[in-house]
């Protein structure tokens, strides 16, 4: 993408090749944050806060799968957690998983209507 991006500028097409160099320079935060989150967590395993970070992460850099993995140890870990349920549901829609999807919706609507 960096390359492209580049080639783009050099051609004169400014504009597309300027957004070649944003999403690049986004996309290797993302990988950044990942990193330094999964360092972390791997230090800490049972931080709620880490491991919902790091589902978000996933799920927003397209990991989705690995994203489910660490967000239902979240769960086992705090099924109180509304804001586990709802990420679980963003999670489970990517696999097509609706029903699923519902039933963490209808999780996350119950545990905020409890919380404080």
């Amino acid at each position: 993408m960096y390359n492209l991006g580049r080639v783009l500028l050099q051609i004169g097409r400014r504009e597309e090749g300027l957004k070649r160099l944003e999403e690049f320079q986004s996309a290797s935060k993302l990988r950044d944050e990942i990193d330094f989150v999964s360092r972390a967590l791997k230090k800490n395993p049972r931080n709620l806060e880490l491991g919902l970070r790091l589902g978000e992460l996933l799920l927003e850099a397209g990991r989705a799968e690995e994203a489910l993995r660490h967000l239902l140890f979240v769960r086992q870990l705090a099924p109180e957690r509304a804001s586990t349920y709802r990420l679980l549901a963003q999670a489970y829609r990517r696999f097509g998983r609706e029903e699923d999807a519902a039933r963490a919706e209808a999780l996350t609507r119950h545990q905020e209507a409890r919380e404080p």
